[in-house]
């Protein structure tokens, strides 16, 4: 029997999930990618998965704010404050790309994942403005803001990116895998079944 799955992986193990995902991917004709990446010639070749989704998300902009009409309507005081003002705020929708990179860390034993958000001009999406698109239901992060998503250096790319802290990644993989309903990989990487 295999011990209770921790939440970790091993590199061996993210890329058994990295080609899982591409044959639902491409089962579903969905837009996952994997790609591949050669850190330098000391490092052996190392794969990601990438997919880029583009949404129109409704937001209120004004002069000085950026929120979405979802806030307006699940904090009272905030909208009491913009109805002061709606004379200066309209909603519109914005279509706003989203790019995710999921790359394995060694130092973590996880999946990290990397992401950006740009507007349909190409500028990026500053901090503020992702944490205004964050669902509801994940409200109880914004009160730690920084421990769940900061920016950093692609680790592939060497560019700036959004990423979710690693340090959760693993309490979020066992609590989805530890599900009845959802496969699990065991703590070597070797058994896949189900409860």
């Amino acid at each position: 029997m295999a011990d209770q799955f921790t939440g970790h992986l091993t590199q061996e193990g993210f890329k058994q999930c990295c080609n899982e995902i591409m044959v639902k991917s491409k089962q579903f004709n969905d837009s996952f990618q994997l790609l591949q990446n050669k850190q330098n010639q000391l490092c052996e070749e190392q794969s990601y998965l990438m997919k880029k989704v583009s949404k129109m998300v409704d937001i209120v902009v004004d002069d000085s704010a950026f929120i979405t009409e979802s806030d307006l309507l699940q904090d009272e005081d905030l909208l009491d404050e913009y109805d002061c003002i709606s004379s200066a705020a309209i909603t519109t929708s914005m279509l706003i790309t989203y790019e995710y990179h999921f790359v394995y860390s060694e130092s973590y034993n996880v999946p990290v994942c990397y992401f950006q958000a740009y507007k349909q001009d190409g500028m990026s999406l500053n901090l503020d403005e992702i944490w205004k698109l964050v669902p509801s239901t994940h409200s109880h992060a914004l009160k730690e803001k920084w421990s769940f998503i900061s920016q950093q250096e692609h680790p592939y790319l060497l560019t700036p990116f959004f990423h979710l802290h690693p340090c959760h990644t693993a309490v979020m993989m066992k609590a989805l895998c530890n599900c009845k309903s959802v496969k699990h990989i065991s703590n070597n990487n070797e058994d896949i079944k189900n409860d």
